[in-house]
């Protein structure tokens, strides 16, 4: 991994690296979960120890909210709100629960606290997921590692703009850029676009999201076995002698119709919205 490598030219002393991660680790939803256990797991397959830098954006944090506080002034989310205050309560319990058993957390900082951890970790690294989409952060410089003070400890994985250009009225990002030791970016569009807005150009790379770093094997352990009731049906027709037919995924994680006429080749349909 070319990120690894870069972290490995800075400090050759052989001794285990600390590796502090910031990302959307307060958004509820599958790709932001899923891509922070994927790079802090792949981190430390690496050899390193890695922890999520449990920084609290309230842009971010209070989209995911039972009761956002942006709610009370606007009429129709008030009432969305309201109405599944239930369900987003126990979506975001369940999301807390799979994080705190499979990842490994700092303290919680808001951004005066930031800079308490400024050497705290060998390195650093921003991403992925779009962190430096402004119309998501509201611009928030933390996602550009501002308060790390030495350029040399500072990376991006996989990070991702989520817009086409850089939007009018924020801060300008190239010099934010320039202070980074290495850049990977998930849009091959975005490569260019830093290489235009920069002028002190750091190391820079396409990479892939994080979640395509792991094995198959991996991301089955998480997937629940098919349900009771296509089980039970689906059994009876294989031991008719018939064909199963549903959706799973092929090699590269693409998704295609598949054909079973054994158990094990069914159980690979978990999940499937059909059969």
């Amino acid at each position: 991994m070319l990120l690894w490598d870069r972290i490995r030219e800075y400090d050759m002393d052989h001794r285990k690296k600390k590796i502090g991660i910031l990302t959307f680790q307060r958004a509820v939803n599958y790709g932001a979960s899923l891509q922070m256990y994927a790079l802090q797991k792949t981190v430390k397959e690496l050899g390193a120890e890695a922890e999520i830098i449990d920084y609290d954006c309230l842009r971010i944090s209070d989209c995911y909210q039972a009761f956002p506080l942006r709610a009370l002034v606007h009429p129709r989310l008030f009432l969305h709100a309201v109405l599944n205050y239930k369900e987003q309560s126990h979506r975001n319990q369940k999301f807390e629960q799979f994080e705190k058993k499979h990842m490994t957390f700092s303290e919680k900082l808001d951004k005066k606290a930031l800079p308490h951890v400024a050497d705290r970790y060998d390195a650093y690294i921003v991403g992925s997921d779009q962190v430096w989409n402004p119309l998501i952060t509201g611009g928030d410089s933390a996602y550009f590692l501002d308060f790390v003070k030495d350029r040399q400890k500072k990376f991006a994985y996989a990070a991702s703009f989520g817009v086409s250009s850089w939007p009018v009225g924020y801060p300008s990002a190239g010099k934010m850029l320039e202070d980074f030791r290495a850049i990977s970016t998930r849009e091959k569009t975005w490569e260019g676009i830093v290489r235009a807005v920069t002028e002190k150009m750091p190391l820079l790379s396409v990479s892939v999201d994080p979640v395509f770093l792991l094995g198959r094997a991996i991301w089955q352990h998480f997937v629940k076995p098919a349900t009771r009731m296509f089980a039970a049906l689906s059994d009876v027709v294989l031991e008719m002698g018939v064909v199963v037919y549903g959706a799973g995924y092929g090699e590269g994680w693409n998704v295609m119709h598949k054909r079973a006429e054994t158990k094990e080749a069914r159980d690979e349909m978990r999940g499937s919205k059909y059969v």
